[in-house]
């Protein structure tokens, strides 16, 4: 999860612990009400994934499968970093916080 520096590894853990004690569910990470990564899905899925193309990614896939989901909150842990730009702001505000 590069993308993810501030992600712990106790709320991967916690994703493993929930998904093997519902093996059957979705188990995603709550971004405001919302499911994404990381996540852990059901082999039952794997096929439709695998299909997955362009527009019609795994967001989209989560969107549709909302009743199938349980969704764990990273807090403060999830800030996306995709850009030079978001990784320097995140610095600068590490510096400020001591996060």
């Amino acid at each position: 999860m590069a993308d993810h520096p501030l992600l712990e590894h106790q709320h991967l853990n916690n994703l493993i612990d929930q998904f093997e004690k519902n093996t059957s569910k979705i188990i995603a990470t709550d971004y405001n009400a919302k499911a994404g990564v990381p996540v852990l899905f059901p082999t039952l899925h794997f096929k439709a994934l695998s299909q997955l193309d362009g527009d019609f990614g795994a967001k989209d896939y989560l969107n549709k499968h909302t009743n199938n989901i349980i969704s764990l909150n990273a807090a403060r842990q999830i800030k996306d970093i995709d850009t030079t730009r978001e990784y320097e702001q995140l610095m600068a505000e590490a510096k400020k916080t001591h996060i």
